[in-house]
């Protein structure tokens, strides 16, 4: 999920990905208005990785993010290594290049409301907006997760990534602390200008690289399938997908 916490998976974007493809999404804690939000991004990943690891106990894992939720899967893909599971390249949809964006930690409770019921409006998440129980634990929620960021500093994660990328990001004034987070093989997609028109669902170039990066992902999935057993889980991890470190390309 991205900074609304919300596990917001569209039908658009399953029927670009196929029949075969599963997809599980994580909400972040507190959304039902009865549960805390976590406190920081390291129990909200030691949560999520409790809950996928019930599902699929072994891996190899392909583990994707929503813009913010860069910080959440890079510490899972990172424990998962740690603990010698072999993690596919990572899917990451425009994420942010470092911690220290602003958000909505600046933002009036009514100025959000109002960003929200037009995200919904433009074909977005929101949820039911017009309840006030929900609106107040989605605000709590989002804060929480704000907070988590802000006091978050990452580790580099030294494993293979396809990202899809709005123009706005990868030239943005922080994209210096981009390199300092991703030491592996890394192909980015430039798919738009701004964050919502990366991720428009009517965006061709959006389809385009989410086929294309999915795709070497599954062929990574293949290769490690036909490997000799001895091949230890963090090397295979290291060696698939194979890129130009850094690369843009564009969409």
């Amino acid at each position: 999920h991205g900074r609304h916490g919300q596990a917001f998976v569209s039908q658009h974007f399953m029927r670009l990905l196929g029949d075969e493809q599963p997809v599980w999404a994580f909400q972040a804690r507190g959304l039902d208005g009865a549960s805390e939000p976590h406190a920081s991004l390291e129990a909200m990943a030691d949560e999520y990785l409790a809950e996928m690891r019930s599902v699929r106990p072994r891996g190899p894992y392909f583990l994707g993010a929503l813009c913010a939720g860069v910080f959440i899967v890079t510490i899972m893909a990172r424990r998962l290594r740690d603990a010698g599971e072999t993690v596919l390249p990572l899917l990451l949809l425009d994420p942010p290049n470092s911690v220290f964006q602003p958000g909505f930690l600046n933002m009036s409770p009514q100025r959000f409301e109002e960003k929200m019921r037009a995200r919904k409006e433009d074909g977005g998440s929101g949820g039911p907006l017009d309840d006030p129980a929900y609106m107040k634990a989605l605000i709590r929620t989002v804060l929480a997760f704000e907070r988590a960021i802000a006091l978050h500093r990452p580790l580099p994660y030294h494993g293979d990534a396809f990202m899809l990328s709005s123009s706005v990001r990868i030239r943005g004034e922080d994209a210096a602390y981009f390199a300092q987070m991703f030491a592996g093989n890394v192909v980015r997609h430039e798919i738009g200008t701004t964050h919502r028109n990366a991720m428009s669902p009517h965006n061709p170039a959006f389809a385009r690289a989410l086929l294309h990066s999915v795709e070497r992902i599954r062929a990574a999935a293949r290769d490690l399938a036909h490997e000799a057993p001895s091949t230890s889980a963090n090397g295979t991890a290291n060696e698939t997908a194979r890129g130009t470190a850094n690369e843009t390309a564009r969409g």
